[in-house]
């Protein structure tokens, strides 16, 4: 179908729809004011791909529409209210001093980083390097498994994002990592 034809199948009552909900998104949920037109434009694309699928014999192609916006209206919601990416969270730029002078004048993201690193720099040399081969010896001694696995925790932002490298299910992951665990608790390592 070329754009011709996927503008023809579009009710207006669904341009309208769009619309309304585009605005009503706009500037709530974590997004922002000038959002609704982006908003719009995902409502309009997910019916579009969506109607391939329609079928005559269960409704009409208005409630068909209305059902496919308020619920892509909902996924939009809810992924705007994941927690990795809430919205209620306040955001601030890192480069911004803070306003209680309680750490230093230092921009928040050196605080971050200054509080992270702080642990691993009150450590000795000596102290880090045995640590290093403490972890190193464990490794030795697990299965090639887990230690792919523990380097692709290290690699990799998220749980599924290890899984799905690996190829096994999250399932199989959280399993794994219990034994690893339990392998560094074993050698004195559990904390």
């Amino acid at each position: 179908m070329d754009e011709t034809e996927h503008q023809q199948q579009v009710d207006p009552a669904i341009l309208r729809l769009a619309r309304f909900k585009g605005h009503q998104l706009a500037g709530k949920f974590g997004f922002a004011r000038h959002d609704d037109e982006d908003i719009q434009q995902d409502l309009l694309l997910d019916y579009l791909r969506r109607s391939r699928s329609f079928e005559s014999h269960r409704c009409s192609r208005r409630t068909f529409g209305q059902r496919v916006i308020n619920n892509r209206v909902a996924t939009l919601i809810e992924a705007q209210k994941a927690a990795c990416r809430d919205h209620r969270v306040q955001r601030i730029s890192l480069d911004q001093s803070p306003d209680d002078q309680t750490d230093s004048n230092l921009p928040r993201l050196d605080q971050i980083l200054f509080r992270v690193a702080k642990p691993c720099s009150q450590r000795s040399a000596d102290s880090q390097l045995n640590l290093r081969l403490d972890v190193e010896r464990i490794l030795i001694r697990l299965p090639s498994a887990l230690v792919s696995i523990c380097r692709l925790v290290m690699a990799c932002d998220s749980a599924m994002d290890v899984a799905a490298t690996a190829g096994i299910s999250r399932a199989t992951l959280y399993r794994r990592l219990g034994q690893v665990r339990a392998a560094f608790a074993e050698a004195g390592l559990g904390g």
